[in-house]
């Protein structure tokens, strides 16, 4: 709800987030963009792990210059 496709670009909503965090799904780079047009400071992390433990193995940051080609593996 937060990154709704209704979101007005226009008047970013998190002016001043630095850092999301994603995981326990792909991360989609249409929701990744999103982001980047709320919060335009934000730096994207998807994180990878144990789906039985909600750890980190791998991290991996998400940049603006992403093509929208499905999620990020």
């Amino acid at each position: 709800l937060l990154l709704s496709e209704n979101s007005d670009t226009r008047n970013p909503r998190f002016p001043d987030l630095r850092f999301a965090f994603f995981g326990g799904e792909a991360l989609k780079i249409s929701t990744a963009n999103r982001l980047f047009e709320q919060a335009p400071s934000v730096k994207c992390f998807n994180g990878y792990g144990c789906t039985e433990t909600p750890q980190i193995a791998a991290l991996y940051e998400v940049n603006r210059s992403m093509k929208p080609a499905g999620p990020v593996y």
